[in-house]
């Protein structure tokens, strides 16, 4: 596979380039390749391949990256040697994949934890009960404790994005909304009469 580090917002290569005599090796200057991969691509991470147009000769190159699970926006594969030929026998330069995670349709990413809004009826709210709520990977049975406020946070362990380079993972948030029926039959109506009665 690639050989390759991974840098969060950094620009450029870490080694410094100082001025040399003409005749004397010279590293060469490296290079950059935007990438936009999908929310599960940064989850699961895989292979992609990226085609490029050799600077040199102009040719079409083909490679293969290793993205890794859990990459994050914005950061960077360092893919070492595969920037632009050196001078006087001085070593390459290298090529950096700069990574752009599209966003998710349900989820929000807020580091290695991942965050969702989900409706839940007043009455499960008030009462407590069991929700199933939706998961990167699958539905997870939720219980939501008696008396449930508006905008209240559940913390699903273990249910986010998987730390770089590590099996520990981060959380999913249930950012809890608490759903107002716009319209009620009779008997709801009478029922919510009798709990209005009673102070509730």
């Amino acid at each position: 596979g690639d050989i390759f580090d991974v840098f969060s917002n950094r620009e450029g290569s870490t080694r410094a380039r100082t001025t040399s005599p003409q005749n004397y090796p010279r590293e060469g200057e490296d290079l950059r390749y935007d990438m936009e991969i999908s929310f599960m691509d940064a989850f699961l991470g895989g292979k992609r391949q990226v085609q490029y147009k050799d600077p040199i000769t102009g040719s079409n190159q083909t490679l293969t990256v290793t993205i890794p699970r859990g990459v994050r926006d914005e950061q960077k594969l360092r893919l070492k040697g595969k920037g632009m030929p050196g001078e006087n026998g001085g070593s390459p330069g290298d090529l950096y994949i700069a990574i752009h995670v599209k966003d998710h349709n349900l989820f929000e990413r807020d580091g290695d934890d991942i965050y969702i809004d989900h409706e839940i009826p007043f009455t499960t709210a008030t009462l407590g009960g069991k929700i199933q709520v939706p998961g990167i990977e699958k539905t997870i049975n939720v219980t939501v404790p008696a008396g449930t406020k508006d905008s209240t946070v559940l913390r699903l362990k273990d249910k986010g994005f998987y730390k770089l380079n590590s099996e520990e993972r981060g959380n999913q948030l249930v950012r809890v909304k608490i759903k107002i029926p716009k319209r009620t039959s009779k008997k709801q109506k009478e029922l919510l009469e009798q709990l209005k009665a009673t102070g509730v």
